[in-house]
């Protein structure tokens, strides 16, 4: 009998307020940006910070851990800012 393949765990993380998963435990804001309309990859991304601790824009090749706490990571981004 064939062996079952090994179920690996799911990350769940949100930007914008859209559900994405991923089985990597630890991601960067690159991989964040590939998921997102080609439109607004250039767009600033924010971390929701928990409780009492402010929201933080977050950096290229900034590393993320998923796996941290009981509830999904949540992203926000944010056009760039135009005068005018």
């Amino acid at each position: 009998m064939p062996a079952e393949p090994l179920s690996r765990p799911k990350f769940n993380y949100y930007v914008d307020g859209q559900l994405f998963e991923t089985e990597l435990p630890e991601i960067d804001t690159a991989l964040i940006r590939a998921k997102l309309p080609v439109e607004m990859r250039s767009y600033s991304l924010f971390s929701e910070g928990d409780g009492s601790n402010p929201d933080s824009m977050i950096w290229d090749n900034t590393k993320i851990t998923l796996a941290e706490g009981n509830r999904p990571r949540r992203f926000y981004t944010s056009p760039p800012a135009t005068q005018g």
